[in-house]
């Protein structure tokens, strides 16, 4: 998505390395980003460590136009960081949470986000807890729901090249 936006370096602040989502999340990342990828810092899903990440990837050298958090609270960290060095979200580096938490939509500038459909995520697991216990001893597959982009402010909102309709 953020590729998609023009984005040509983006760093991904990633969750702890004990987590099989934060690893998921930062294997997809690096598959995704490829030779784009702008580095890679870490943290504990936190605002605080979001913050602290932000700040270390800012020092390490220059800034990345695209940031990939492993969740939604990260990232809010991170714009906190980046609105202290002075960067502008999204016209300086544009911002990606994970989860659409209640928080995404409330920060300024908005989040944009990865929703997970949690509910039918809840629902297929609880299905399979049944199954077990009714004694179904089948393998547990694997499996992968779509998720959906939230597009917000931080993310720039529109393509580039894109007319801004309310304008006219």
């Amino acid at each position: 998505f953020l590729l998609d936006r023009g984005c040509v370096r983006i760093a991904h602040l990633a969750g702890v390395a004990t987590s099989p989502l934060a690893v998921e999340r930062m294997e997809g990342f690096l598959e995704t980003a490829g030779d784009r990828a702008g580095g890679v810092e870490t943290g504990d899903f936190s605002p605080v460590s979001g913050y602290d990440a932000m700040k270390r990837l800012l020092r390490a050298g220059p800034p990345p136009d695209g940031l990939f958090a492993a969740n939604d609270q990260m990232a809010v960290g991170a714009l906190q960081a980046l609105e202290e060095a002075g960067l502008r979200v999204p016209d300086d580096i544009r911002v990606m949470g994970f989860d659409d938490t209640f928080v995404a939509s409330l920060v300024r500038p908005t989040l944009g986000t990865v929703h997970a459909p949690k509910l039918r995520l809840g629902v297929r697991a609880a299905r399979r807890l049944l199954r077990r216990i009714e004694g179904d001893d089948s393998p547990a597959a694997h499996e992968l729901l779509p998720h959906d982009i939230v597009d917000r402010e931080s993310t720039g909102n529109r393509l580039p090249g894109e007319r801004d309709m309310t304008a006219w």
